[in-house]
Parts: structure tokens; C-alpha cells; sequence
């Protein structure tokens, strides 16, 4: 038969139809775009995908035509690496679609080229989330966000919220650690200590655990200021001229000798004036006494004026007459021969050098009121047998026995004392704050930098348009029971619980030695340890804040041992999570002073939280 030429190219340019399937089937490896249908497997990879890829570098490789971006899925080479980008602006970038969130890998937005991982979010606080970043230790609790809300980062787990280390340096602080705010620790050797803190403005600083010192203040106008906010007592430590200033006693105490339940608590004298003194005692001859004063009592004293002189005889009578006073010397002669061999003993008082002329009275720097005598008014109500040694009675009883039966008039006193005023928390707790300053600025008002903050709204790069997704909460932490926000003041104090607890009740700490905290249930227990801060009815398991010293809380009571009157002390009660009356006031077993009264049964009244 006549032979019939035929022309034929490539099936993937020509073939309409080949075994019932049209070329959109098949793969078109001309530079002609096509749509594929269905999946495509290459290398004997698996049939999982819509592409399915391998390869011995990596499973896909994508670069854009100038090769200013390269991509890399399935990355081999023992590399074990899911994906892998290289770009000039960053390694990877990520958005989602329903939300403002981004995050850049290996790179930044622009601004921000030479960040690892630079993310943003927006925080909503309608649902309480959203922000910088979250990560989450899947294995345990511990879990921060970073740049959420108005805080750059927040952490938090069951050990500590932080924990900060720099290698070799000996600097280590654990943020948020069960009772501590801080728990930090360095080295004196490496220059340093266990905290520095420092006022950038004004320049006072402090150093904690520094060197043999527990704390070592600075500053231009108070190296330090303490604060009993039960009773009001204040100390300024290093203030102008004074080492110690305050509205209280200056005392020391030492253990009662014959009681070892007790102690003696002594005053300082004081005066209009910084006085010194040194005494003796020494013996008449022929007429006169010539005695040398302590050599030292003339390095600290003004030898020109405010010596005064003190001299009694000893033993027997004796006239005797102080001749003449020196910063080394004083002089007791005696005109009466009979006065001979007489002991005498002598005071000779100074005025310290440099003090002579230190102002008595100065303008008022803040409210120096007597401080509250509420709790030694207490005490002496329920141990009467004390009273006999306060100095009201002790010179009530000179009185009586010098036969003075007038009864004793103390309205002059009292008058005095309404004139001062005495310190009640319920009335002057707010004068116990801080001083404010005046020209502080408000958060608001200070300008966030721009250096290392992502830029707000839409990536500068396109992205990819994305299906929407539904929203995914962060994972879960085991025994985060997500609490409504708390404050400041309840959030400074997280202590451990081993089991429910509610705002207001009293805890005290396990016997075992746990570190745990529960319920108290035993009168008076000396393992307590504060008031469950918060809204009354709010519940906590796992931790819960303490209410801090100073602060007025909503606490639990039980009346039925003892009416509560108030002002009294309160401590544990066997009734779980309850106060009663402090039956003693024993230190180590208060947890708070009453603010209201309950005459019977249990209920909840205000207290001034002052454990002691």
C-alpha cells in the first residue's frame, strides 16, 4: 500500500486527549503557564498533599527570580529542618489574616533588620489576650507574654515568674518566686550585690545584700526611711545632720533576767540639745578633789561652754562644792575639814562639738504625730500586772508615799497630747504614704522609643492572601485557673496553698516544712502568715496573694471566744480561716488590728493588716 508520512511532537504540546484525560492533566514543561488538576508527586514522594516533594537537599526549593529570597521545605543534610528561608529583609514572615498579629524570622520589618524574631499583636481586652508574643513550656507551667498590654514582658510558673542568670558574673534573681517579689543574689568579689536600685533623676540609690552590709542607702536627701504603719513611728536614717530622726522612742531591749517570757525595753533620754556626759567617783583629801576626766569625753566636747557639773556625796554627809568644770578636769573642794575621806560621785554633762547650734524647732516636713500607744494600751488591759512598771506608775506610787493624797491632775498632759495628736490608722494611714511628687510624669505622657518596637499596622512586605481561620487560644497551663485581674497591691505577695482559700481568710504556714500554706485552724497558731487579699467571695487554688502590710482588707472573724472590740489584736482561731481576739498578744501569733467590732458568732470585718 502507498506509504503515508506522518508528523508528531510532544503529547504535553499537542495531544488533546490521551486515555480519557485532557492535557490540563498532565504536566507542561514548556515556559507556557498551566493549572495542574489534581496532585503532583515527584521523587516517589507520598500522596498526602496537593504537592508532594523529595529531594536529597530538600523537598522544594523556591527562590524569586533576582534570588533576593530563597525558600527551603524539608530541609536534609542531617539538618532536620521543617522550613528554611533566606531573604533580605527577613528569614520567614508570618501574619494572620483575621487580626493585625506578624511575626518576622531572622530578620525584621524594615526598621528592625537584625532581630531574630520580631512579632506584634494586638492585646483585646475584652478577651484578655493577644500581644507581642506567648510562649508556653508544654511540659510544665511556666508561660510568658511578651509585650502584652502595657507590660514588656510578663512571666509567670509554679517556681518563679522570671528567672535572670549572667554566667561567671554571679548575678542571678528569681522575679516572683512563692513569697518573694525578688529573690536576687550576686557577689561583693565581682562588684556587686544582691540588688542595686537607683532613682535616675534625683540619685538615691541602694545596695541589698552588699558585702558584710544588709543594706547601704544613698541619697541627696534621706539615706532611708522606715515605717511602722500600725502605730505611725517613723525613722529617717541619714537625714541632714541626724544619723536617726523620727517621731519615736530610741530604745534597746534586752531579756527580762528572772522571766523568759518577757523583755526590758529601755528609752534614750532626750533633750533640746546634743549632750555629752561622763561620771565617776573619787575622794575628798585635804580639802579637795582634783579628778581627771575621761581623756575621751574632750575630744567630743565643747570646752567652752554648756559643762555643768553634778556632785554627791556617798556613805555619810559631807559639804562639798564643784570649784571648776573643764572638758578634762573637774575640781571639788570642800570647806568643811570634816568633809575629809568623803566619797563623792560626780556627773559632769557637755554639748557635743558641732551641734551647738542645731535648730529645736524647724519648719514641718510631713506629720510627726505621737505614735499610736493602741497596742501598749492593749496589753496592759489583758496583763495588768505589767502597768507597775510604766512610768505613770511609777510616779503615782512616789506620790503615795511621800503622802500626797491629792488625786493626780494630768488634764495639763492630756491637753498637750490633743495638741500634738496621737496616730490612729483609720484616721492617718494615707499620712504614712510615700511623698508624691508633684511634677512626676504619667505613664502617657512618657514617649515610647520607636528602637526595637515593631511598627503598628499592616506588614511592610505582602503577604499572601490566607483563608480564614478560627481563632486559637494559647495552650492551657496545668493549674492556671485564669483569676480575674488583681491589683498591684494583691499581686506583691503569691504564696502556695495546698487547698482552696478565700479573700479574708487567715493562712499560716504547713508544720512540715513544705513551704505549703492552709487554712489556719489553731488558736493563736505562730505559723501565721497573713489575710487572703482580694474581693470578699474570690476564690484561689495553687497560690494566693497576701494583703500587705498597712493595707485594709475584709477579714473573716469569729467572735464566739472573745467579743471584738475595735483596736483589739487579732490571731488565728480554731475556727478554719478565721480571726478571733488575740487572747495575749503574744508576738508571732497577730495577724491584724480589728477597724470594727463583732460582739458575737463569726462574720467579716475591716482590719489593718499588721502581722507581728
Amino acid at each position: 500500500s502507498p506509504r503515508t508520512r506522518i508528523l508528531s511532537a510532544a503529547y504535553a504540546l499537542n495531544a488533546e486527549n490521551l486515555d480519557g484525560k485532557d492535557s490540563s492533566s498532565f504536566l507542561d514543561t514548556s515556559a507556557t503557564p498551566q493549572t495542574k488538576l489534581g496532585g503532583l508527586f515527584v521523587n516517589g514522594a507520598g500522596a498526602s498533599a496537593g504537592i508532594s516533594a523529595a529531594g536529597s537537599i530538600a523537598g522544594v526549593i523556591g527562590q524569586t527570580q533576582t534570588a533576593s529570597a530563597i525558600g527551603y521545605l524539608a530541609v536534609e543534610g542531617g539538618l532536620g529542618i521543617g522550613v528554611q528561608g533566606i531573604g533580605g529583609t527577613a528569614g520567614g514572615a508570618f501574619s494572620n489574616g483575621l487580626s493585625n498579629a506578624q511575626a518576622y524570622v531572622a530578620g525584621g520589618s524594615g526598621i528592625n533588620p537584625n532581630w531574630g524574631i520580631e512579632a506584634s499583636g494586638s492585646y483585646d481586652p475584652a478577651a484578655g489576650t493577644g500581644g507581642g508574643g506567648y510562649f508556653t513550656d508544654s511540659a510544665y507551667s511556666g508561660y510568658a507574654k511578651v509585650g502584652h498590654e502595657n507590660y514588656g514582658i510578663q512571666g509567670f510558673g509554679s517556681t518563679s515568674g522570671g528567672y535572670f542568670n549572667r554566667p561567671g558574673g554571679a548575678g542571678v534573681a528569681n522575679v516572683g518566686t512563692f513569697g518573694y517579689g525578688i529573690n536576687a543574689h550576686g557577689s561583693y568579689d565581682f562588684g556587686g550585690a544582691g540588688g542595686y536600685f537607683q532613682d535616675d533623676t534625683y540619685g538615691a540609690s541602694a545596695r541589698v545584700g552588699y558585702g558584710g552590709t544588709g543594706i547601704y542607702a544613698a541619697g541627696p536627701d534621706i539615706g532611708g526611711t522606715f515605717i511602722d504603719t500600725n502605730s505611725g513611728a517613723y525613722g529617717n536614717v541619714g537625714y541632714d545632720i541626724y544619723k536617726i530622726q523620727g517621731s519615736g522612742l530610741v530604745s534597746f531591749v534586752q531579756n527580762h533576767p528572772n522571766d523568759a517570757g518577757k523583755v526590758v525595753v529601755y528609752g534614750a533620754p532626750e533633750g533640746p540639745e546634743a549632750a555629752t556626759y561622763t561620771r565617776g567617783t573619787a575622794k575628798i583629801a585635804n580639802g579637795e578633789a582634783r579628778i581627771a576626766l575621761d581623756p575621751t569625753f574632750a575630744l567630743v566636747t565643747n570646752p567652752d561652754i554648756g559643762l555643768t557639773a553634778h556632785v554627791t556625796p556617798r556613805g555619810r554627809s559631807a559639804v562639798v562644792y564643784a570649784e571648776s568644770v573643764t572638758s578634762s578636769e573637774l575640781i571639788v573642794k570642800s570647806d568643811d575639814p570634816k568633809s575629809d575621806g568623803a566619797v563623792i560621785d560626780y556627773l559632769v554633762y557637755g554639748l557635743r562639738i558641732g551641734f551647738e547650734q542645731v535648730a529645736v524647732i524647724q519648719p514641718k516636713q510631713r506629720e510627726s504625730l505621737i505614735p499610736s500607744m493602741a497596742t501598749h494600751r492593749a496589753l496592759l488591759a489583758n496583763q495588768p500586772e505589767l502597768s507597775q512598771y510604766t512610768a505613770l506608775s511609777r510616779f503615782q506610787a512616789m506620790r503615795t508615799r511621800q503622802g500626797e493624797t491629792p488625786a493626780l491632775n494630768l488634764s495639763a498632759s492630756q491637753a498637750l497630747h490633743d495638741a500634738i495628736g496621737e496616730f490612729d490608722p483609720a484616721i492617718h494611714a494615707s499620712l504614712m504614704a510615700p511623698p508624691s511628687n508633684p511634677n512626676a510624669k504619667k505613664p502617657e505622657d512618657v514617649p515610647v522609643t520607636t528602637s526595637g518596637r515593631v511598627p503598628s499596622g499592616p506588614m511592610s512586605a505582602p503577604m499572601p492572601e490566607v483563608l480564614p481561620q478560627r481563632s486559637v487560644a494559647p495552650p492551657s497551663v496545668e493549674g492556671d485557673s485564669a483569676p480575674p485581674r488583681r491589683s498591684r497591691v494583691e499581686l506583691a505577695n503569691v504564696v502556695p496553698v495546698s487547698e482552696q482559700v478565700e479573700a479574708g481568710q487567715v493562712l499560716v504556714s504547713a508544720a512540715d516544712g513544705s513551704g505549703m500554706n492552709h487554712l489556719g485552724d489553731v488558736a493563736s497558731d505562730r505559723g501565721v502568715v497573713g489575710i487572703v487579699a482580694g474581693e470578699p467571695g474570690q476564690l484561689y487554688s495553687g497560690s494566693a496573694p497576701l494583703a500587705q502590710m498597712g493595707t485594709l482588707v475584709t477579714c473573716q472573724v469569729d467572735a464566739t471566744f472573745a467579743p471584738i472590740a475595735r483596736g483589739d489584736l487579732l490571731a488565728a482561731s480554731p475556727t478554719l480561716g478565721h480571726a478571733m481576739k488575740s487572747p495575749g498578744g503574744s508576738p508571732g501569733t497577730i495577724v491584724g488590728k480589728a477597724l470594727e467590732s463583732l460582739e458575737s458568732g463569726t462574720g467579716t470585718i475591716k482590719v489593718l493588716v499588721m502581722p507581728r
